[in-house]
């Protein structure tokens, strides 16, 4: 989300929250998600109804809208670690927004109460900890290693061979991803891939335009045309390049 104000958590959450967030209330309610195979929990500070909502990864780019005059207050899970404080399937919220009756026995309502950021803040980092402190976290070292392979590699690796570097089939990876991020590890692969390719277009120390040609090589599609339709499926266009 762009219009938020992103946070680091303590250094305690870091490995498994990539951010506190907030939204002061706007009336410029129209935003995009773009996919980044993250889930977050969202509570919405509206007076007439504050209500707690999980929003899952996503598998394009959606259009979306906020409550008009309402501030929003979450926070952003790291990909593969919201099943360690999330009770709903994960695979189950992918292109989903879903209300919840609270969040950690957190409810809108008390956040609502709690006026400032640093208040809120505290309070849902120190439910985060205490939740933290309980969970179950089989299997999340190789899932923590497939995750940050491929983000390491800018989604430029087979998936055969990040599983074997977590000594695990590649159904049994899939089965991971599947369970804890929402997405399989391909579509993962894609999708920060295509991060990759975005974030390097709004560079502000690239210089000039760079051609189609030269950013496709350099992300490791086979042409322009497989960099078009991955764009067409994510982000539904191309920034005009040279």
């Amino acid at each position: 989300m762009d219009i938020c104000i992103e946070h680091l958590p303590i250094r305690e959450l870091r490995p498994y929250v990539q951010c506190v967030w907030y939204s002061p209330a706007t009336d410029d309610t129209e935003y995009e998600i773009v996919p980044d195979g993250c889930v977050d929990a969202c509570f919405v500070l509206s007076a007439a109804n504050p209500r707690t909502l999980l929003y899952g990864t996503t598998t394009h780019t959606t259009a979306s809208r906020l409550e008009a005059g309402a501030p929003y207050f979450g926070v952003r899970f790291r990909p593969g670690k919201a099943s360690l404080f999330v009770c709903e399937k994960i695979s189950e919220l992918t292109d989903a927004q879903i209300p919840v009756r609270d969040f950690l026995g957190l409810s809108a309502e008390e956040v609502l109460c709690q006026d400032t950021f640093a208040s809120r803040r505290r309070r849902i980092e120190a439910l985060l900890v205490s939740t933290l402190a309980t969970a179950n976290r089989i299997e999340g070292d190789a899932l923590s290693h497939a995750v940050a392979a491929i983000d390491a590699s800018h989604g430029q690796i087979r998936v055969r061979d990040v599983a074997a570097s977590c000594n695990l089939s590649e159904r049994q990876l899939e089965r991971l991803f599947l369970e804890r991020v929402g997405l399989s590890p391909k579509r993962y692969a894609r999708i920060q891939r295509f991060r990759s390719v975005l974030h390097h277009l709004e560079d502000p120390a690239e210089p000039g335009r760079p051609r189609l040609a030269d950013v496709a090589a350099l992300f490791g599609y086979a042409d322009q045309s497989h960099l078009h339709r991955d764009f067409k499926e994510f982000a539904h266009q191309l920034p005009l390049l040279g």
